[in-house]
Formats: C-alpha cells, structure tokens, sequence
C-alpha cells in the first residue's frame, strides 16, 4: 500500500506578493523628493522676482546721516564705488553687512549702521571718529602729525577737528608703531588717553587742561603741562605714572582742593613720589 503524500495547503485569502507592490515605497519617495525640490524652486523663484528684484523696491533714496560733512561725501563715493545708486539700485538686493564692511575700512569711520525702509529708502548712519589728541612725532623720523581718538585708534592729520585746542602727545619713541586705522598699544599714550578720560568725569576735571604731554616710556611716567586754570598756574606740571591714573589721580585731587580752599597756587605737582612735591 502507497503512503500518500503530504502537501501544504495554500491559503487562498493570502494573494502572493507582486513587483508592483515592492516599488511602491520608492515611487512615493521619489514623488516626495520632487515635491520638496519643486518648492525649493518656487521658494527661491518667489524670493527672487517677489523681493530681492521687485522693481516696487527700487532704491529711490539714499539718507548718509553723519555729523561730519567730509564723512558724507566719503560715504556717498563708497556707495557710488558699490554700484548703489538711487534709480538704479533694488533695495533688497543690497548686501549690508558687506556694505558695512566696506565702510567701515575708512579709518575715519568708528560705526555704521544700515537701514532698509520700504519701498524704496536707504539709510546710512555713520559714525566717525572724534580725536581727542594730536600725536607729534620727532622731526628727523618724517612722519609729521597723526591724531588718536579715545579708544587709541590712529587717524590721519586730514580728520577735520579744532587742531588748536587738541593735546599734543611727545615723547614718542617708535613712530613706526602707529598705523592710522588700527589701535595703538603704545603704553604711554593709552595712559595719557586714560587720563584724559577719567579726568573728564571727575567733579575738578575742568581745570585739568593739557595742552602738552610729554611721555618718559623708559621710566613709565608722562609730565603734563596745563593751562592756567582753578589753581594751576599757565604752564603748571604735573608729572604722574603711567599706570593706576584713577589713583593718582584721587591723590592729585586732594592737593587741588587744599589749594583751592586756601586761594593758593601750583605751578609743578609730582605724583610719583609717595609724598607728593608741590610748588606754588
């Protein structure tokens, strides 16, 4: 007798699977990535044609807001240079940080600020730097007159100003160290910029007058000579170290007070000593 033999029975419910099926996962990805490369392009057709060349953003004008007329017309020149013009220009186009860049590689230039305002109207805000001080340098190294702002940045002596009443900085021993446009690190003249800040904010800082000072880097201390005010007499010094000015300057303040108080005079003031020399 044949032993039958044993089949595994289909199940008719379960359809076997089909290549059809299989590639319907990737037609869908497919599909996915054209939809999102299709709105990418739109996005950037959008932002093309509807803002960065919108002709109703055409620039129609162009404000230069500064306190100093040369800086105006020197603003006005990078602009033109940058082929931004009025009429000519899209207004979203402009690349203002790379403006502002460019600006800002004026040496006379200590800010710059852009503004967009719509439709049609660019604002250009530019602060320049003010000098404070005039840097004098020894005849034989040829280099003339350089002005410095409050922060130690090197300008050129063209930086319009009111030169008569401007400090003058000597005793200047590396000309070749200031560069216009770049912060000096030259120890003696921060100091003296130092001094001129914090005696600016001091209650008697109107009578701290210098018209000279004289650095002494190698001894690190600067002499300066003042004009005649409060108790100071015309060309009265004042010879103090180049570091800790808040300081010195305190101890200088209690004599100028003492004097004051007492209808008195100084015509030469040492603060480098601990007792400190005074002649009326």
């Amino acid at each position: 007798m044949k032993k039958k033999e044993q089949t595994t029975p289909i199940d008719p419910l379960v359809p076997p699977p089909s290549k059809k099926s299989a590639l319907l996962p990737l037609v869908g990805l497919l599909f996915a990535c054209a939809l999102i490369v299709l709105a990418i392009f739109l996005c950037r057709y959008g932002v093309r044609h509807l803002y960065r060349e919108n002709p109703a953003f055409l620039l129609s004008r162009i404000e230069v807001l500064t306190s100093n007329e040369q800086m105006r017309v020197k603003t006005e020149e990078c602009l033109h240079k940058l082929q931004i013009q009025e009429g000519l220009t899209n207004l979203t186009g402009i690349d203002l940080r790379a403006v502002r860049n460019e600006l800002c590689k004026n040496p006379r230039v200590a800010n710059v600020e852009l503004q967009r305002i719509f439709p049609g109207t660019l604002r250009v805000t530019v602060k320049p730097r003010v000098p404070v001080a005039i840097l004098r340098f020894p005849p034989e190294s040829g280099r003339g007159e350089l002005k410095v702002d409050q922060e130690g940045y090197v300008l050129p002596q063209d930086l319009p100003g009111v030169t008569a009443v401007l400090p003058r900085i000597t005793g200047l021993t590396k000309p070749e160290n200031f560069v216009e446009g770049q912060k000096t690190e030259d120890v003696g003249v921060l100091a003296f910029l130092e001094f001129l800040k914090k005696s600016a904010l001091r209650p008697d800082g109107a009578v701290y007058e210098v018209f000279i000072a004289r650095l002494d880097t190698e001894n690190e201390k600067m002499t300066l000579y003042l004009e005649a005010n409060g108790p100071f007499k015309q060309s009265a010094r004042i010879v103090m170290p180049t570091s800790d000015i808040s300081t010195h300057l305190d101890r200088i303040g209690v004599i100028v007070e003492l004097k004051r108080n007492r209808n008195q005079t100084i015509s030469y003031v040492n603060a480098t000593y601990n007792n400190i020399p005074v002649r009326p």
